[in-house]
């Protein structure tokens, strides 16, 4: 699962990971549809797929989550969700809505990727029940003069 593939990869890789090899996975999904398959069969299953019903069972799944990492990732793998969905719809809207997500998913995911990276370097836990006092933590201490 792409979720486990975050959790796992460093820092870097998760943001690399996010921001392009997800997108490159989805697109090249939807042209090996066109090809390979009659495309009405092909959007039917994908639909039924990526549909509503998984998205609410993928966020009820992110958000019971103790790792910070884990959360990210799994809101991360239902955003795409999405993004099949508008991809797949085969409409101007839905096509630009997909391109819009991605780029907004790649960028808010990327970024959200970094910052659990900056806590983790800092705390060394990612996990949430051990952020209390954080910005104790994170702010630098005042000069003494």
């Amino acid at each position: 699962m792409a979720a486990d593939a975050h959790v796992e990869a460093p820092t870097a890789g998760s943001v690399i990971l996010a921001g392009v090899l997800l997108k490159m996975g989805t697109l090249r999904l939807l042209r090996s549809a066109c090809r390979c398959f009659r495309m009405r069969a092909w959007t039917t299953a994908v639909r039924v797929r990526a549909g509503r019903d998984r998205h609410r069972l993928r966020r009820l799944v992110s958000t019971v989550q103790p790792d910070l990492k884990k959360l990210v990732a799994y809101s991360s793998v239902s955003h795409l969700g999405f993004v099949m969905l508008g991809l797949f719809t085969l409409t101007p809207q839905g096509l630009v809505g997909a391109v819009i997500q991605m780029v907004n998913h790649g960028l808010s995911t990327g970024a959200l990727f970094l910052m659990v990276g900056m806590i983790y370097e800092r705390r060394h836990t990612r996990l949430i029940s051990e952020f209390g006092g954080l910005w104790a933590v994170i702010r630098p201490s005042p000069r003494s003069s």
